[in-house]
């Protein structure tokens, strides 16, 4: 069977009429036959309509069953896996069947799959995928398909609607740093057996584990800085070490993988590759079963994201997911391309943030959506100027980016709840997932709305170029870009519910003799404290205070923008500088709100033995980032981002 365009496969199935010929005697039949044309209709699994078509080959069979409406398929149905094989130019069921014309408009069951097999032990299919499918004729030979419908009998034509039965998934590799093409091949370790109940439609996959070899597909770019790699199996739920095996200059290299696999759902897989030992799992995220066609080796351009589409980053868990969601705003439909601006600065951000510790370790507990929203003109308003911008959210601030919001932050809240897979599915709440704006504008800002019972949104917008936020040689000098403040307001403020660890010269001092926040629904501020005697038991690092793995725990003045009166714990974290760094009672606060969402205990020796207490800028190579980040020297000097707005 020769693929055109894989979103769907389908046969035309037509009624002819032949009228009896010329003696009294002959009864008018209606005549049961396939049609050599084939037409649209496939549904995809988002149940949106795809234009695709496919073309059989000559020698290809499907297997037809016939039934009246609510009986079961057996021997005695009308058609019972009937053969119907394709010659080239017409399709033959191998013997005529036909109806009286008296039974016009009855209403009958039809049942239709792909490859055909026989005999058939009560109406079960035995499959399984090919093992080597290193070339589109296995691959081919791996794809399994089934239509089941009501079929009324009538001179009008009927389609028959074929679904893939299979999961597809597709490893996307990209290769940073200027590194060559060294991915020679990538195996999935997963049975590649199973059983179709012709009956429901119902797939169960059996059998042992078995290494699975992919389709390694035509170059992506001319600099090879991007390879993809295609496969079919059965649907599963792999949780293996050793799930995904690369062969890194020929070498094996194994990621660990903890994925549900559904039916008809194509899976891409987001691989980088850092360095000849290095390859990253950077999320799963789930696409149409066209966006490659493994037949041509091409990629398929499907149309632009609307208002209410998911792009899955990655789905971790389906029971007790921690859930993050990012969307946007001032994103118009130029802008809104697969791979495009706004989800590859998604992505980029994600990636950003699962680059730092606790997020890093603690990654496999995260269900992580991206929600594209359309907005009619480019940007953000100015508040200041008075020019606002027609946007999806209506997000603006003035020259001083401390009034940072969007018009109605009801409707951020409601946008979410009615889109989120995990929240419609009634797995989470609102009140549990931090939502991070993404803002297509180019000037410097960002700030987190947060409530007292969790809710939260941080804004960010895409900043232009590299900014450095003050600091000096003894912590080294903070530089990053937009996804350094993505990291600070969502992952610090919105999920981690800390608050800030900055001070100027000039600020004030703080004169209150506690932190009204630490006593919310939800905590806010934990890594600060007013109780520098420990008097009131208000330390909430005093565990760490004499622990040797921990030497920069201490007492350092100044928080919240207050110079004096107030302390945070280490002379310099994320919530000061910005720097991809949390210290060790916000990776401990942002892990026990991990613990919390999943519904599993926190235990602080399970923490100090997962506990990565690394920070790149100070550990890493004396300060040299560059390599690492890809930052670049030159970077605008900025001030810190405004404190969140405390809401009840």
């Amino acid at each position: 069977m020769k693929r055109i365009d894989l979103s769907g496969l389908r046969t035309l199935v037509m009624l002819l009429v032949l009228a009896a010929c010329s003696t009294e005697h002959e009864e008018e039949r209606i005549y049961f036959e396939i049609s050599q044309s084939i037409s649209n209709g496939f549904q995809s699994t988002d149940g949106k309509p795809q234009d695709s078509s496919i073309s059989f080959n000559t020698g290809d069979i499907i297997g037809v069953f016939l039934t009246e409406q609510g009986s079961q398929l057996s021997t005695d149905s009308y058609l019972y896996n009937q053969a119907c094989i394709f010659d080239g130019n017409q399709w033959s069921l191998g013997k005529r069947f036909s109806f009286p014309a008296e039974n016009k408009g009855q209403k009958m069951r039809m049942v239709a799959y792909y490859p055909f097999m026989q005999p058939l032990v009560n109406a079960v299919l035995p499959f399984e995928v090919a093992t080597l499918q290193n070339n589109a004729n296995k691959q081919k030979e791996s794809d399994l398909l089934f239509a089941e419908q009501e079929y009324i009998i009538s001179e009008a034509a009927v389609d028959i609607h074929f679904s893939h039965l299979m999961s597809q998934v597709t490893f996307q590799v990209d290769y940073a740093n200027g590194i060559s093409d060294v991915c020679s091949n990538i195996y999935l370790k997963a049975c590649n057996q199973c059983s179709l109940n012709l009956e429901n439609g119902a797939v169960s996959t059996h059998g042992t584990v078995t290494s699975i070899e992919a389709m390694k597909l035509k170059e992506e770019t001319s600099d090879n800085s991007s390879r993809r790699f295609s496969l079919l199996i059965p649907p599963q739920h792999l949780s293996d070490e050793q799930a995904i095996e690369l062969k890194i200059n020929e070498s094996p290299f194994f990621i660990k993988l903890d994925q549900t696999f559904d039916s008809g759902v194509h899976y891409i897989m987001h691989l980088t590759v850092l360095g000849d030992r290095q390859v990253t799992l950077n999320g799963v995220s789930v696409a149409s079963w066209e966006s490659v066609n493994v037949t041509q080796g091409s990629l398929y351009s499907p149309e632009t994201y609307s208002t209410g589409d998911v792009i899955v980053y990655q789905k971790m868990r389906e029971k007790h997911p921690v859930t993050l969601v990012v969307t946007g705003d001032g994103f118009t439909t130029n802008e809104l391309a697969p791979n495009g601006l706004f989800e590859s600065s998604a992505r980029e951000a994600l990636n950003c943030l699962f680059s730092v510790e606790p997020y890093k370790s603690y990654r496999e507990y995260f269900n992580v959506y991206i929600l594209p929203t359309v907005s009619e003109e480019t940007g953000a308003g100015n508040t200041d100027t008075g020019k606002m911008r027609n946007t999806y959210f209506k997000t603006s601030w003035g020259n001083n980016y401390s009034d940072m919001q969007v018009k109605d932050y009801n409707e951020i809240f409601d946008f979410v709840s009615s889109t989120c897979p995990d929240i419609i599915e009634n797995k989470t709440s609102i009140d549990k997932v931090p939502v991070f704006l993404l803002v297509n504008d180019s000037r410097y800002g960002g700030i987190c709305w947060i409530w007292n019972n969790g809710l939260s949104y941080a804004i960010i917008p895409l900043t232009e170029g590299n900014l450095q936020w003050s600091g000096n040689s003894s912590i080294g000098i903070s530089t990053g870009d937009w996804k350094n403040v993505f990291v600070h307001e969502g992952g610090g403020h919105g999920f981690g519910k800390l608050l800030d660890e900055y001070h100027y010269n000039d600020s004030p001092n703080y004169t209150a003799e506690s932190i009204e926040s630490q006593a919310w629904e939800v905590p806010l501020g934990l890594n600060l404290t007013t109780d520098f005697n420990n008097t009131k038991g208000s330390v909430y690092w005093k565990h760490l205070l004499n622990d040797s793995r921990y030497p920069r725990t201490g007492f350092f003045e100044g928080g919240m923008g207050y110079k004096s009166g107030i302390w945070h714990s280490e002379i310099t974290s994320c919530m000061d500088d910005n720097r991809l760094y949390f210290n060790t009672i916000s990776r401990q606060l942002i892990v026990e709100r991990i613990k919390t969402i999943a519904g599993e205990p926190f235990v602080l020796e399970e923490f100090f033995a997962k506990d990565i207490n690394y920070d790149p800028l100070r550990d890493f190579n004396s300060f040299k980032t560059s390599d690492q980040y890809g930052i670049r020297e030159k970077a605008r000097q900025v001030p810190r981002t405004p404190h969140p707005h405390l809401m009840k």
